[in-house]
């Protein structure tokens, strides 16, 4: 089975879905549950700014599972401090 987790699901194939991802402008936050699929995403030119965050144990409801820590990485990635590469 192929392990790109739900960027193939929802793009297509790896190549569909890279030619798709590498188009974007603007920054992107990528969370995978497998360590392949997470690997793939940071193996592609995604937007400055891009994160890629493997989280096991992800699921599509992470943000009821586990609302404090998706809160806290939301607000990190979209209002990084000072001094962070973005």
């Amino acid at each position: 089975a192929d392990e790109v987790g739900s960027v193939g699901v929802a793009l297509g194939s790896r190549p569909a879905a890279e030619k798709i991802l590498t188009r974007l402008r603007v920054p992107l936050l990528s969370l995978h549950s497998s360590h392949p699929a997470a690997a793939w995403a940071r193996s592609i030119a995604l937007p400055p700014g891009s994160h890629v965050v493997h989280w096991p144990g992800l699921s599509h409801y992470l943000h009821q599972e586990r609302p404090a820590e998706f809160c806290a990485l939301l607000r990190s990635w979209l209002i990084p401090e000072k001094g962070s590469r973005r």
